[in-house]
């Protein structure tokens, strides 16, 4: 097979099958999207890599750093999930919510994404994309 019909062949194939290239995608990126999460919760950063705020004295007193992880609820409660079609739904449990947007009396220790796309989730994207377009 030449090169131009090599082309040809992927051309088609693509077309053909686009409509659930989103789908598909969604559901390669939706776990690995997870466990870049979790490796957030380990490391005690937010999905750009920043450091968390650290614990206060007093907090510190009851369990060590890295802060969220005195207990595995709210990060065992995790869910990450193709959405019907296309996308990602995540989902977090309550106190999330807190420790994201941070409180009065609490440091925001982000979770999710606030200032556009994560480097090592566009990553992960991408990586889906190209694993589904067999480039």
């Amino acid at each position: 097979m030449n090169g131009l019909s090599r082309v040809r062949q992927v051309a088609r194939s693509i077309c053909q099958n686009m409509p659930a290239i989103p789908s598909r995608v969604a559901k390669r990126v939706s776990a690995d999207i997870a466990l870049s999460i979790q490796d957030e919760f380990d490391a005690g950063t937010d999905p750009y890599g920043e450091d968390w705020a650290e614990l206060r004295p007093s907090t510190l007193k009851k369990h060590g750093p890295p802060p969220l992880t005195d207990t595995t609820a709210m990060r065992g409660a995790l869910s990450v999930r193709p959405a019907r079609g296309a996308g990602i739904d995540i989902s977090l449990p309550r106190p999330a919510g807190f420790h994201q947007k941070g409180t009065e009396a609490m440091a925001a220790r982000k979770i999710l994404p606030t200032k556009g796309m994560p480097d090592n989730w566009e990553e992960i994207i991408f990586d889906a994309v190209e694993a589904e377009f067999h480039l």
